[in-house]
């Protein structure tokens, strides 16, 4: 099996972004590129249409085979003939995949495609070894840095800043629930990257008010199916419409639901798997106790800012 062209591309769903980063053009290195993912199939991309159908794709002779996608890009130029294509997956979600391409038409064929899937298979297993790895080290360093923060407002303004090396946070939306006035306060907004200002809404509107009254992480991959939902459980719509949301609560003492983390994609469908859910739900829990503890750390300072000002009052009036 030749592989004097071959490309490894790792899908990066925080950002929709197709990373090549390792490949050799006829024996020699070539330098890493990227590019936004195809969505569909009437775009052009051979690599895409692998990762997003996670099927391998087999061309013994471009000329002649009918293309699953439109437009020519190859990655070696218009000299390549054969084609070979196989997804990198993990329970069968598609981290990547791995290219080969030759000018030789019937340079591959199916046992090449399994060889190359078996090669897949054993890399991908390795990559997601190392993600998890990546990602228990990112999550201890986040819980060793926020839990010195007695600040409420310092303490989210960090979780924003250090979430983001986790999950795309360019929508990210953290509330906090006042149970009480029955009420929600999003402290932390921002849209397509922004910061917004904090806003205050009830707890029966909106998806964040919904995680924290159903006390489940939510995930949702298409306008369509955001609305079913929205319908379906009579959740009053805020905000612009999100093509792919997500969501999880915030709870203390195993019941006790305080707020709710969320983020959404405006641009892309699926922008979130079951891996992210995950994710997201354990980030969750990391954070729910650091932002307890800053709540009642505030809630201490006010009373005892009221117990100063009330002895002042008393001290003075005995006085005259």
């Amino acid at each position: 099996m030749n592989v004097e062209n071959l490309d490894v591309a790792i899908y990066n769903r925080r950002s929709g972004m197709l990373d090549f980063v390792f490949g050799y053009n006829e024996g020699l290195r070539e330098a890493c590129h990227s590019h936004w993912l195809a969505s569909s199939d009437d775009q052009p991309g051979m690599t895409d249409w692998v990762i997003r159908h996670r099927a391998p794709l087999l061309i013994t002779d471009r000329k002649a085979e009918p293309l699953p996608v439109p437009g020519n890009q190859w990655g070696a130029g218009d000299e390549v003939n054969a084609w070979l294509g196989v997804p990198l997956l993990v329970q069968e979600r598609a981290i990547g995949a791995i290219i080969l391409q030759h000018p030789k038409a019937g340079s591959y064929d199916s046992t090449d495609q399994r060889i190359l899937m078996a090669v897949a298979n054993l890399v991908a297993q390795a990559l997601v070894k190392a993600q998890l790895y990546d990602e228990i080290e990112t999550l201890n360093r986040i819980t060793r840095r926020i839990a010195g923060i007695q600040r409420l407002q310092e303490l989210l303004d960090a979780i924003a800043e250090e979430v983001a090396s986790l999950i795309d946070t360019r929508n990210l939306r953290i509330g906090l629930y006042r149970e009480v006035r029955k009420e929600v306060d999003l402290l932390v907004r921002y849209q397509e990257g922004a910061k917004l200002d904090p806003w205050t809404l009830s707890v029966e509107e909106g998806l964040v008010g919904y995680t924290i009254r159903l006390g489940e992480p939510i995930r949702l991959g298409t306008a369509g199916e955001r609305l079913a939902f929205i319908e379906a459980h009579k959740v009053k719509p805020v905000g612009q419409p999100c093509r792919s949301w997500l969501s999880a609560p915030l709870i203390i003492d195993e019941k006790r639901v305080i707020g709710a983390i969320a983020v959404q994609d405006y641009q892309r469908d699926g922008a979130y798997d079951e891996h992210d859910l995950d994710l997201l739900n354990r980030l969750a829990n990391h954070l729910a106790v650091a932002i307890y503890k800053a709540q009642l750390w505030e809630r201490l300072q006010r009373s005892l800012n009221q117990r100063e000002m009330l002895y002042k009052i008393t001290t003075f009036l005995s006085a005259g």
